[in-house]
């Protein structure tokens, strides 16, 4: 018996580009990160307004096409463009947040302002 390549394979359709990302919180910022491997600083945007983030760009498709009597026996790996918007919380200084990408990891400091520092405090919790 003569065994196709890649048979039994399910087709995935293509789904929406949407980087995972993680949040986490110090006394003097938030730290989000997102995934975004194969990327370069010229496909990625980073915008703040109203307290809104929006990471957005494209993954380009770098497969070669298939040509002539060729065809894609598998492809996964999705492509096009992307859009996350995250809500922020009050007291980011939006004009102090920085973003860098490295090594396909998108990481974007934002700066807690200093009155949002200076108003924050721990509320002990009386037992019953």
């Amino acid at each position: 018996m003569v065994r196709q390549a890649f048979a039994g394979m399910p087709e995935v359709p293509m789904v929406d580009l949407f980087p995972a990302i993680n949040v986490r919180e110090s006394r003097d910022d938030f730290t989000l990160t997102a995934e975004l491997p194969g990327l370069a600083v010229t496909d990625v945007t980073v915008d703040c307004c109203d307290g809104v983030l929006t990471i957005s760009g494209e993954k380009k498709d770098t497969a070669q096409r298939a040509e002539g009597g060729d065809r894609w026996r598998v492809r996964e790996r999705a492509h096009g463009p992307f859009q996350r918007v995250v809500p922020l919380p009050l007291g980011i200084d939006e004009d102090r947040i920085a973003a860098e990408l490295s090594d396909g990891v998108l990481t974007v400091r934002l700066p807690k302002s200093e009155e949002s520092k200076a108003r924050r405090h721990t509320i002990n919790i009386m037992e019953r």
